[in-house]
């Protein structure tokens, strides 16, 4: 069963009990199918915004984040999108799992692979001063080219 625990739907609570309602968009894991829109904004495992395949453990990612807001009256992870809750997500709990973002049908709208500015930046960031970049070999970047050329 797949529900959608967002706090607005706990409407009684107290120190020993606490009432979930509204499983309106509830489903039985047999019927889900991979990049459907579900749940809400805030409360979404990862794997629902990257549009992998999910079953039951999506319900404890998202109770999980209601009892967090339940014990700090504050949401873990705020943002007006999906992009700015992966943004927190990756911020405190680090990098997603490879397996998960080769997997996502929408993987590639929250992430850029780009190895070449990635192996630049490491070059200039070399911790021997010895092994880092020089300034000339930083023009020649064919990213860094393509910048001067439009002088972006």
């Amino acid at each position: 069963l797949c529900f959608d625990p967002k706090t607005i739907n706990r409407p009684t609570y107290s120190q020993v009990k606490v009432k979930l309602i509204d499983f309106g968009i509830a489903c039985n894991t047999s019927a889900v199918i991979p990049g459907d829109c579900v749940g809400t904004i805030g409360y979404c495992a990862p794997e629902i915004m990257l549009g992998t395949p999910y079953d039951e453990a999506i319900d404890m990612w998202s109770l999980g984040l209601v009892a967090v807001e339940l014990a700090t009256g504050v949401p873990l992870y705020p943002g007006e999108d999906d992009y700015d809750v992966l943004k927190f997500i990756i911020e405190t709990q680090g990098q997603l799992p490879d397996h998960l973002l080769e997997s996502g049908l929408y993987t590639d709208s929250y992430f850029i692979e780009d190895n070449h500015n990635e192996q630049l930046i490491k070059e200039m960031l070399a911790l021997d001063a010895n092994q880092r970049i020089t300034p000339s070999e930083v023009l020649k970047n064919p990213h860094i080219a393509f910048l001067k050329k439009y002088r972006v």
